[in-house]
């Protein structure tokens, strides 16, 4: 996917300068791959509409879903989209 490996990079380092485990980063990196994979683009292309919609599909898809495998996919957008700059805006207002 283009840009992935480079995004991953950054944001590598990132997780490294402030000081988290490789372990972190391993564990949010393949949550933001998965993430990636299921909409065929990097997360930081994506609009909040697309990840609520992703998160609800996590939810959604087993009728026990996995709570840490959530959690994890929320800490690992979470960290790599403010890494990269972006405000994370969720309530209805920030929308407009």
């Amino acid at each position: 996917m283009p840009g992935f490996t480079e995004l991953l990079g950054r944001f590598e380092r990132t997780v490294s300068v402030l000081g988290r485990s490789q372990s972190t980063f391993n564990n949010y990196s393949r949550h933001v791959a998965a993430v990636s994979l299921h909409f065929g683009k990097i997360p930081t292309e994506l609009d909040p509409e697309q990840i609520h919609d992703y998160l609800f599909y996590l939810q959604k898809k087993s009728k026990s879903p996995s709570q840490s495998y959530f959690k994890h996919t929320v800490y690992g957008l979470r960290f790599l989209l403010k890494s990269e700059g972006f405000k994370l805006r969720f309530s209805k207002s920030s929308r407009n």
